[in-house]
Formats: C-alpha cells, sequence, structure tokens
C-alpha cells in the first residue's frame, strides 16, 4: 500500500471528487496539523494536500457552499478544530488513486469511505 505525506505546495489542480470520507475534522487536524486555509476557492474550509511515495497527489477538503466570505474566514480554523463527523471530499486525478488513498487513510485516522454523490 503506497504511503502519503501532506505537501501543501504540491500542485493538485487537476484533482477531482471522487470519493467522501465521514469523519471529524479534527482527526486530519490533530494527526497533520491545518490544511492549505488559503486554496483560491471562495467556499473551502480548507484543502489537505497528499503525495504518494511514486508522485500522485490526492486531496481532501470541504466545500461551505452556504456560508457568508467573512463568515467563512473566521470559522475556518474551528471548523478543523471540531469533534463532529461531516463528509469531506477525497479528491484524485482518478478513482483508483482515490481509493489506495482512503486505504491508507483509514489506517491513519479513524473515518468510514463512500463513493462520490455523482
Amino acid at each position: 500500500m503506497p504511503e502519503y505525506k501532506v505537501d501543501l505546495s504540491a500542485f493538485w489542480g487537476t484533482t477531482g471528487p471522487k470519493l467522501i470520507a465521514e469523519m471529524a475534522p479534527y482527526a486530519l487536524y490533530e494527526r497533520f496539523g491545518y490544511p492549505l486555509l488559503n486554496d483560491g476557492d471562495g467556499e473551502s474550509m480548507g484543502t489537505y494536500v497528499f503525495i504518494s511515495e511514486a508522485g500522485s497527489v490526492v486531496t481532501i477538503y470541504y466545500r461551505a457552499n452556504d456560508f457568508w466570505q467573512l463568515l467563512l474566514r473566521i470559522i475556518k480554523k474551528s471548523f478543523w478544530r471540531s469533534k463532529d463527523t461531516c463528509r469531506l471530499t477525497i479528491g484524485a486525478n482518478s478513482k483508483l488513486e482515490a481509493v489506495e488513498f482512503s486505504r491508507w487513510l483509514a489506517g491513519v485516522v479513524p473515518c468510514s469511505i463512500g463513493n462520490w454523490p455523482w
């Protein structure tokens, strides 16, 4: 199974939603610190960017479509410290990359993995 590390400077612009991870954002924050909070998406709570040993880039993020921009800036850090379970999106270039990442992720932080709602 591939290993992954956080690399917030890795290019992730070609990744797209592939799977869902149901988990407490705090599990990611506790293990990896804060995500990329200014990822260029006005509705984003932040994006974790992971890279495998082979160079595959995978993201996990949360889009807050119903929040006002100012409120979003204020609550980003508190969101990632939340222990309430929510659905985070796993993005990758292919479903296979997302599946491999989700297997690794489930071994690192408590979560359940599901399909992206097409």
